[in-house]
């Protein structure tokens, strides 16, 4: 049986530790996450915090127990001048975009690296993207 202290969910949670930079920021998975400039994220700098990541993909950080708001901000997004489009062909540009983002998308279902979990949840994002609105 749980103990009252215990929280099931949190411990199904994949934890690790990453330290927080003098501008209030942390890496984790190839995101850097931006904290919100609090006294606890302040207390932060220069040390360690837990990075928690829940079976849905949701991070959260934690500091001395306390949990610090934080935004991502995905440093992949690469914008090349040449790649800027006049808003006449934008439609055929999204379809471009689309089937590069496939091509990507199956390079990592293919990857021996890429683990089951982010495999099951990259599919998972493919269906939802694919379902017609409600």
């Amino acid at each position: 049986p749980l103990r009252d202290d215990e929280n099931l969910p949190e411990v199904f949670t994949w934890q690790e530790q990453r330290k927080v930079t003098g501008s209030l920021t942390l890496h984790y998975k190839r995101v850097l996450y931006l904290l919100e400039d609090t006294d606890v994220a302040r207390r932060a700098i220069g040390n360690r915090v837990d990075v928690r990541e829940t079976e849905d993909g949701t991070v959260f950080i934690f500091h001395e127990g306390r949990e610090l708001p934080a935004s991502p901000f995905n440093k992949e997004g690469h914008v090349h001048q040449v790649a800027v489009v006049d808003n006449k062909v934008f439609g055929a540009a999204l379809k471009y975009a689309k089937q590069l983002q496939e091509q990507r998308d199956d390079r990592k279902l293919k990857s021996p690296h890429t683990t089951k979990r982010d495999k099951r949840l990259l599919r998972a994002r493919r269906a939802a993207a694919a379902a017609p609105p409600a």
